[in-house]
């Protein structure tokens, strides 16, 4: 299994402390495991502002059984950056993007597409954008992907559909490709508690990971 523990120094210098904890945790990603039913009822997207550990799991694609692990920031978007625009020209009624941040994660290293630069802190063009519409939340990674102002209709994608929060995290599959999916997995993200992020040993996100 082929596993990233660590940052760049370019990510750590965009990331701060996140970088910090994940370089020094102990991650063991085959503990991440698969979610196996959705638990979303109630979940607001607000809630999920932090600091957090992801590992990524490959399952499909042809970097199947490889896995990396990186950091995670998700912080407030400004009001007039959380809408959605609709291909009418408007803005989407049924969705909007309540959080934005960045990661220092390789996508490529499980066979995702990079679109952009992840570590983007630009809230017009940030390496991660969450977006919520009802009780469905997904993270869309890459700058280029979460361009404001351009819609984007047959691009290539790498998202994080969460199926299931908790107080240790949140956790749910991803996929990448270009209109038809060319890799594929699934994904826990670990909370950092304030003054605890050099050691990440355990999430109820995806169990125990000593």
């Amino acid at each position: 299994m082929k596993t990233r523990i660590g940052v760049s120094l370019l990510a750590a210098a965009s990331l701060g402390g996140v970088a910090c904890g994940a370089q020094n945790a102990e991650v063991k990603p085959e503990r991440c495991a698969p979610v196996d039913a959705v638990t979303m009822t109630g979940v607001k997207a607000e809630g999920l502002e932090g600091e957090y550990e992801l590992v990524l799991v490959a399952t499909g694609g042809t970097s199947a059984g490889s896995s990396v692990t990186g950091a995670l920031r998700l912080q407030p978007n400004e009001p007039s950056l959380r809408s959605i625009p609709s291909a009418g020209g408007g803005a989407r009624t049924d969705a909007s993007a309540p959080l934005y941040g960045m990661t220092d994660v390789d996508v490529a290293e499980v066979g995702g597409l990079r679109l952009g630069e992840p570590t983007s802190s630009d809230p017009t063009r940030p390496g991660v954008l969450l977006v919520e519409g009802g009780e469905r939340i997904v993270l869309r990674i890459g700058s280029e992907a979460n361009r404001r102002g351009v819609i984007r209709f047959d691009g290539g994608y790498f998202v994080l559909r969460v199926r299931r929060v908790d107080a240790g995290g949140f956790a749910g599959n991803w996929a990448s490709g270009i209109v038809e999916v060319q890799a594929e997995g699934h994904f826990c993200a670990f909370r950092l508690k304030s003054g605890e992020a050099g050691n990440a040993g355990q999430s109820e996100a995806g169990g125990d990971r000593r």
